[in-house]
């Protein structure tokens, strides 16, 4: 969250509030020192759901939210599913519902603003929406006859490490994808009975799942989390995405996220 000061006027009830110490001159007004309560959000929060080309569509799984207030406070705002977690942000101010192509969600959510006193409103909705616009987001095999099916086994730590430079085939991964909480498909073409997969870091330091059986065939789905975003992501802790084989043989066809 970015850090601020509050500057008093000469109405006791209203406060200023700048982002940052060094430029006073970019000041937000505040709903005085109480901050928004939870019913001034939600009548203030507004959702157009949209396709991913921008359309409003009453089902679209892109939600693009404002707040009717005299200046940009989306930076004070999240938006997370019941569980907690976070809804994804497609760019600043608009989060992605992600589904299974065909498939009709109907999902809760809930919306928290941090006011300048450090006080929280919190507002909820429902949307529904209708997964139609899905596109393939290749990482690795889109072409095979550059990048061709591979085999990885037990215990090669490099082989399914995502790195330019540590690994043996698979690419270094964006912010985007990281940041973006992208779920990663794994297509495996053939894999032995007894494969076994792990989910960690490159650096062995930590394990995000483990025990997770491959079999042939399958679409092996790896969902990044805001801790491997954390620990793996090159402009953060730099350690790049595992995933290691503890157990048996697999070939990997293809590496991709769908959007």
């Amino acid at each position: 969250m970015a850090q601020f000061t509050s500057a008093y006027t000469g109405d006791p009830g209203l406060v200023l509030t700048s982002v940052t110490e060094v430029d006073r001159t970019q000041t937000y007004w505040m709903f005085g020192r109480r901050g928004l309560t939870n019913e001034e959000l939600d009548s203030k929060l507004t959702i157009t759901q949209q396709d991913k080309e921008g359309n409003a569509v009453s089902t679209g799984r892109f939600l693009k939210v404002s707040l009717d207030l005299p200046y940009d406070y989306l930076p004070f705002l999240t938006c997370e599913f019941e569980d907690g977690t976070k809804v994804p942000e497609s760019e600043a101010g608009v989060y992605v519902i992600k589904g299974k192509k065909g498939e009709t969600l109907t999902k809760k959510l809930r919306f928290r603003f941090m006011n300048c006193n450090q006080t929280e409103a919190v507002a909820e909705r429902e949307v529904t929406v209708v997964v139609n616009d899905i596109q393939k987001v290749w990482v690795y095999g889109e072409n095979p006859d550059w990048q061709p099916p591979f085999t990885a086994i037990a215990f090669d730590a490099a082989t399914l490490r995502f790195s330019d430079t540590e690994g043996l085939y698979l690419p270094t991964l964006p912010d985007e994808i990281y940041f973006g909480h992208k779920t990663l498909i794994i297509d495996i073409s053939e894999a032995s009975s007894d494969c076994v997969a792990r989910v960690m870091n490159g650096w062995w330091s930590a394990v995000y799942e483990d025990n997770i059986q491959l079999t042939t065939g399958m679409k092996w789905e790896v969902q990044i989390t805001e801790e491997m975003a954390n620990d793996c992501a090159k402009s953060v802790g730099g350690k790049d995405l595992n995933l290691l084989l503890t157990k048996g043989s697999c070939t990997i066809k293809s590496v991709y996220y769908e959007e």
